[in-house]
């Protein structure tokens, strides 16, 4: 036998030995009790909204880590946000075996400019908001400004 290749036979089982070992030594060095990560996707059916309207969404709640629908959490908090990242309107939304669909009436009277939608559960508030969902929308309180706005 080629001793070149007698020798890889004998490295590579070590070789992949140490690989698996490696690998798991990174997943103990986390934290005991490390906490699992939800996260919150919210597909909405459009970006510019006028005042009034409503603002249509379907929800995915998935573990970070295998992006497999979570079913841990029961419910998601939608919330829009004005530009000082104030609450102008919530809703509570739940979910079945990591999906949901919701929307949200846009008040009147809201000034004209970019807004945030966010989105979370209860067990992601523990966190930081970093993981949060956020999505930025424009509304406009009537026609004539999103015309002025579109030149």
């Amino acid at each position: 036998m080629n001793p070149v290749l007698a020798k890889w036979i004998v490295l590579l089982p070590l070789f992949w030995a140490n690989f698996v070992l490696a690998s798991e030594i990174f997943q103990d060095s986390l934290p005991s009790g490390s906490p699992r990560r939800e996260m919150v996707y919210l597909h909405i059916d459009r970006y510019a909204y006028y005042s009034g309207e409503t603002i249509w969404f379907k929800g995915y709640l998935v573990d970070s880590q295998t992006h497999q629908p979570d079913t841990e959490s029961k419910v998601v908090y939608v919330d829009l946000l004005n530009a000082a990242q104030t609450p102008v309107c919530s809703r509570i939304i739940k979910m079945d075996w990591g999906g949901g669909a919701g929307d949200i009436t846009i008040p009147t009277g809201l000034i004209t400019g970019e807004y945030t939608l966010r989105a979370y559960t209860r067990y992601m508030a523990n966190f930081d908001p970093a993981w949060f969902f956020y999505r930025k929308v424009y509304i406009t309180t009537s026609q004539l400004d999103a015309i002025a706005n579109r030149s």
